[in-house]
């Protein structure tokens, strides 16, 4: 087994925005330390640059990563309210993303029309079908 640190980004932190957290993980290569560290909770699945670095290190590295994430307090909270006592302490490693990539569904009004469109195409096939049967 080799020793890696992957570095990703993190969400529950803000909309356009992410927290870098370095991830020590045992694997048999980097891609595969990759893999891992995209399932763990808090990593962004949802990006395709979710995983911004992987490298290989020394088990002593390995050791002290382990000891700075027990320590972390963003990752040792588990509900909103506990981390928004704990904004003061995190908000200094928040990072805005660097695209613009808009994740979020279509927006409500957008969905809205599509929706009334369609009925009206609906209608109109109906009075189509009326129309021919008179």
């Amino acid at each position: 087994m080799n020793y890696y640190i992957v570095r990703a980004k993190c969400g529950h932190v803000g909309r356009d925005k992410y927290m870098p957290i370095a991830f020590p993980i045992c694997a048999e290569s980097r891609e595969e330390a990759s893999a891992i560290a995209r399932t763990l909770p808090r990593v962004k699945k949802d990006h395709k640059d979710a995983i911004i670095s992987s490298v290989k290190v020394s088990k002593l590295a390995f050791k002290v990563q382990q000891v700075i994430n027990e320590l972390d307090p963003y990752l040792n909270v588990f509900t909103r309210h506990d981390q928004d006592e704990i904004m003061h302490l995190i908000v200094g490693r928040i990072m805005d993303e660097e695209k613009s990539v808009d994740f979020r569904k279509k927006d409500r009004k957008e969905c809205i029309k599509y929706k009334k469109a369609k009925e009206f195409i609906k209608c109109s096939e109906m009075e189509q079908e009326i129309l021919h049967y008179c």
